[in-house]
């Protein structure tokens, strides 16, 4: 009678390694925005809040040193806000209308092109950037 032998794969197991390393945030800030994506919905409704609280704060004493009275980072802030909507938008249009099939061509990234500078108008024009 012989032994029973056992055979075990490497592959599933540096796969595995390989995503585990992937996930390990490398920075301050990805370490940041992975915590919040871990605790998912209550991670994102932390984040509403608090910008909400920081965009009063911000709006009340105006002790920003920029010509609309904000900080350099809540404008910042804002205009990045302001460009992840934009974007949002135009995913969902060309998802909605296209489907998946239009990311394969030119389109659409010729179109994120226009989101950036529409931001600036977009923001100058409801009067919160002045230029």
């Amino acid at each position: 009678m012989t032994p029973p032998t056992f055979s075990v794969s490497l592959v599933p197991l540096l796969s595995t390694a390989c995503q585990l390393a992937d996930s390990i945030p490398t920075s301050e800030r990805s370490a940041f925005w992975y915590v919040v994506g871990y605790f998912g919905f209550w991670g994102w409704l932390a984040i509403i809040v608090a910008f909400l609280i920081w965009g009063a704060i911000e709006l009340v004493f105006r002790f920003g040193s920029s010509s609309n009275g904000c900080t350099p980072a809540f404008n910042a802030a804002v205009g990045s806000l302001t460009f992840a909507v934009f974007e949002a938008i135009l995913y969902f249009f060309f998802s909605t209308f296209f489907g998946n099939w239009i990311y394969c061509t030119i389109w659409p990234n010729l179109c994120y092109v226009l989101v950036f500078p529409s931001v600036k108008l977009f923001l100058i024009g409801i009067g919160f950037w002045d230029h």
